[in-house]
């Protein structure tokens, strides 16, 4: 793996009570990188005599599906445990970039996809109260060449901006994850993570997924922006959250790094009405990279 943003994470946790760091290097090898940069056994990441140490697990999207093999064969409580899991755009030697998005879906795990370093150190400070409430690992995702430019113009990181609003208690004796999974996308509709920016012109509605809302953010200052947009930063989304845009306006544009995980998604649990469009009708470009005049021009501003 690539080490252009691991140096800058690093930075970033020692700000944050993070007891351990594991990294997934490119063999799946993990390293401890603990106050002693000692080395470790894997099994060490889910130690059943070390379940009050919050850890920390960095790796590729790749080596994610690593973690998942192990993750779900143990039985041991990992919910003290969090997975930051790097794309890497910048690794133009990879046949097909992997998002993690689909997988963390699939195993049932809510994923946050901050949009800049302030939300990314607010979210280490609060994601292991979450993670504990309701018993289950969380995942991070990161675009590489995205957080390397936003931590460049981060010097003067603003602590604790957003809130993770979490239930105070959850309870399931039967440890469904099923429930569970609905449980926290019927809790993301309020998260702070997830907006909705009012605008008056419904004849277009924008949703905007992680690091794309930057751009987004700044056509709004400018006031180029004549249409309400949806910001989604916390996984997995419900129907009620998308009906936010999809139930008012006439028409969707999804903007995403990666695959067209969320336009899939709605296409999905909505299915009717309004029309949806993105990557998958070629609307957005599939490997060319987003930037404030490639969506101006796709927006006619």
């Amino acid at each position: 793996m690539q080490n252009i943003v691991i140096p800058q994470i690093f930075q970033i946790l020692k700000q944050c009570s993070i007891d351990e760091i594991f990294l997934f290097n490119s063999c799946s090898e993990i390293i401890s990188v603990n106050k002693e940069n000692t080395l470790t056994e894997i099994e060490k990441l889910f130690n059943l005599n070390n379940n009050e140490s919050k850890k920390v697990a960095i790796g590729s999207s790749l080596s994610f599906y690593e973690f998942l093999s192990k993750y779900l064969k143990t039985t041991t409580n990992t919910d003290n445990l969090v997975f930051i899991a790097i794309e890497e755009y910048s690794n133009i030697t990879l046949p097909v970039l992997v998002d993690v998005r689909y997988a963390a879906h699939a195993a049932l795990l809510p994923l946050f996809e901050p949009t800049n370093v302030s939300e990314f150190v607010d979210l280490m400070n609060q994601v292991f109260s979450f993670a504990n409430i309701y018993k289950t690992p969380v995942v991070i995702r990161l675009i590489d060449t995205t957080f390397s430019k936003l931590m460049q113009y981060s010097s003067d990181v603003s602590i604790n901006t957003f809130h993770l609003q979490v239930k105070q208690t959850y309870t399931d004796e039967k440890h469904n994850k099923w429930q569970l999974y609905k449980q926290l996308a019927n809790d993301a509709k309020t998260s702070t993570y997830n907006e909705l920016i009012e605008a008056e012109n419904q004849t277009l509605g924008i949703v905007a997924c992680g690091t794309t809302y930057n751009f987004f953010e700044k056509l709004i200052k400018e006031k180029l922006l004549p249409y309400p947009v949806l910001k989604i930063n916390q996984y997995p989304i419900s129907r009620e959250l998308v009906g936010q845009v999809y139930d008012f306006c006439d028409e969707i544009i999804v903007f995403e790094n990666g695959r067209p995980f969320v336009e899939e998604l709605i296409r999905g649990i909505m299915g009717r009405g309004t029309r949806v469009r993105g990557k998958l009708d070629h609307i957005i470009p599939e490997d060319e990279p987003l930037t404030v005049d490639l969506i101006k021009q796709i927006l006619g501003l």
